[in-house]
């Protein structure tokens, strides 16, 4: 099933070195069981995933780091793909005209909560998570479009699928500060994809504490913590609440994003 009328705004914004190739409806369902929305009417909920090609070779793409090492396709473009949510009027020239598109943060969705003083919610189903109705009535067709390669797959979350480089390494540094002692820490920014281990024995691979931000560094020796999982840490005599802690290692298959 393709979705038309939710993404034809959306690709005006793309310039010819990039394109929306297809886009593929997972659920298209009534919003609150088709009530209507004053003069808008009822609403209706599409998710999907939307599929883009880029031109590797083209000069607005080479602000894409590394993009030359992207795998590409049988026309020597590069594809990926991203998660799509929309709430827009079931009836499209009842709308207001409209798009209110939200740069998601971590996967989420706040506009409803914002605009409309409703529950925060990733995927608003119930009459608390549209608050007081103000965006459906006005009108808006609202869109979140996933970005951000390291969202972890939960439900109601956008994120970005972007190829990555294979056979490629480089250095990473992880800092990490617990709020209570744990035996364990991510390398991944709170619940975010980390950045995968290559070598847990690369020359360079270390981890040090500071007591304060911009404290000296001292070195934890290497027989006191390992890597669990290629993805985090682990120290049996714990990590200290209000320590600094940054891990430097050799990280492998990073993702073509920036």
């Amino acid at each position: 099933m393709i979705l038309r009328a939710a993404c034809a705004a959306l690709a005006v914004s793309l310039c010819a070195s990039a394109a929306i190739k297809k886009i593929y409806v997972v659920e298209r369902t009534d919003v609150l069981d088709g009530r209507s929305f004053g003069k808008t009417g009822p609403y209706e909920r599409v998710i999907a995933k939307a599929h883009f090609v880029v031109d590797p070779k083209a000069e607005a793409n080479q602000r894409i780091r590394d993009i030359a090492l992207a795998p590409v396709n049988a026309d020597g473009l590069v594809e990926f793909s991203a998660d799509l949510y929309v709430l827009k009027p079931r009836l499209q020239n009842q709308g207001n005209g409209t798009i209110l598109y939200e740069v998601s943060n971590r996967g989420g969705k706040g506009l409803v909560s914002t605009f409309s003083y409703a529950a925060g919610s990733k995927d608003p189903r119930t009459a608390p998570e549209f608050g007081d109705l103000f965006l459906l009535e006005q009108g808006y067709t609202l869109v979140w479009l996933g970005w951000q390669f390291d969202i972890p797959e939960e439900a109601g979350n956008v994120g970005i699928a972007v190829p990555r480089a294979e056979g490629v390494s480089g250095i990473v540094r992880s800092e990490f500060v617990p709020n209570e002692k744990t035996t364990r820490f991510s390398l991944g920014d709170r619940n975010m994809k980390p950045y995968p281990v290559a070598d847990p024995d690369a020359p360079g691979t270390q981890l040090t504490v500071r007591d304060t931000p911009d404290g000296p560094r001292r070195v934890i020796p290497r027989a006191q913590w390992k890597f669990w999982d290629n993805t985090g840490v682990e120290m049996a005599a714990g990590f200290l609440p209000g320590k600094c802690y940054d891990v430097v290692y050799t990280a492998k298959i990073p993702p073509l994003a920036g």
